[in-house]
């Protein structure tokens, strides 16, 4: 491997680490199986040919002797396991909203929390102070509070680009896939299907024009808002993610729509109008899809809402619709709290420059 002040854990959103340290690092991939022969080697002559990722990742960290381990893959525990020397520091950032449902970090908190000896970080920069805190229960290591990394890395900008402008959560998931042990996906599918139609009665009776935000570039998402919805028309049209372009999007949008996604909270650190729909919620184990957790927070508030019907769709939307700037500028500085906008990462970059000239 390249050696290297600086390496990247996992390729994930390396994109956005080289609009700060372009090519000045190496990346460990942890996902791919692109391991490097030389280290493979390394670790099957020292362990008699038993071979783990963890032997792989601890031998490649050993070899590189960086500065710096960084990663954007904080729902890796493998990470926080990594050994290293007193002189490496090691860095997560916060990828996205984590919750407690399956597939997310803290769903393994409980377990991991048993062994966080074995987990060691030096620096979490984190979301919000509450995030920070539950990280800290299972992982040794500070938090830092820096909002999402990936908004910071873009400019506010202006415009009116879009009218209603809808982030899908839809996911490629089979029906009968565990959210948690006792909610499917069928369930999350269904209320945004009902959560999408009154939206789009709303559209229509108020003469107004929907995009739905697509999650990923698959016909299938599509094809799922196309049934529930019928063809694109005049009231409403598809847009295809496209990741650089999301935050100009938001930006330009009269009135952003979500439910439990990070790109809202985001719209809401950026200063853009957003409505939430906090409707997943549905017993004690979806507990953190609720809006603002793990702060606990009413369960309707000036730009949040948990009922579902038309009538309290329509009613919301033209609520939070004639909030005038002023009074959402007061609104977003009382909960900013949630997600701050941190602009050009100012704070990562002074930590790790600092890392890196003082050693």
């Amino acid at each position: 491997p390249k050696k290297s002040d600086l390496v990247l854990f996992d390729d994930n959103l390396s994109e956005f680490l080289d609009k700060y340290f372009k090519e000045k690092y190496t990346i460990l991939h942890a996902r791919q199986k692109k391991y490097n022969l030389r280290i493979v080697l390394k670790v099957l002559l020292k362990n008699k040919l038993r071979f783990t990722s963890l032997d792989y990742f601890n031998e490649y960290i050993k070899y590189v002797n960086p500065k710096i381990i960084l990663t954007f893959s904080d729902n890796t525990p493998n990470y926080y396991k990594i050994i290293k020397n007193h002189k490496t520091k090691k860095i997560f950032i916060q990828n996205a909203y984590r919750t407690s449902t399956q597939q997310d970090i803290f769903f393994q908190s409980k377990l991991l929390e048993k062994t966080k000896k074995n987990q060691n970080v030096d620096h979490m920069l984190v979301f919000n102070e509450k995030i920070g805190k539950l990280y800290e229960k299972f992982i040794n290591g500070k938090h830092t509070v820096i909002g999402s990394f990936r908004s910071n890395c873009y400019k506010k900008v202006k415009g009116n680009n879009f009218d209603l402008f809808f982030i899908s959560t839809w996911r490629d998931h089979a029906l009968d896939f565990p959210i948690t042990d006792s909610i499917p996906w069928k369930k999350f599918l269904d209320t945004q299907a009902k959560l999408i139609k009154y939206i789009y009665e709303y559209t229509k009776k108020n003469n107004r024009h929907l995009t739905i935000y697509g999650k990923y570039k698959e016909d299938k998402e599509k094809e799922f808002f196309i049934k529930v919805l019928g063809k694109e028309n005049r009231y409403w049209k598809y847009l295809t993610n496209t990741r650089d372009n999301s935050y100009n999007n938001l930006d330009k949008s009269k009135l952003v729509i979500s439910s439990i996604s990070s790109l809202g909270y985001e719209c809401l650190a950026r200063d853009t109008k957003v409505a939430f729909f906090n409707v997943y919620n549905f017993n004690k184990s979806t507990e953190s899809k609720k809006f603002g957790w793990p702060y606990d927070l009413p369960k309707n508030g000036p730009f949040w809402t948990n009922e579902l019907s038309q009538k309290s769709c329509n009613k919301f939307l033209s609520q939070v619709s004639k909030i005038k700037r002023n009074k959402w500028h007061n609104l977003k500085k009382k909960y900013s709290y949630l997600l701050k906008y941190d602009k050009n990462n100012k704070i990562f970059v002074k930590l790790v420059n600092k890392i890196l000239k003082s050693q």
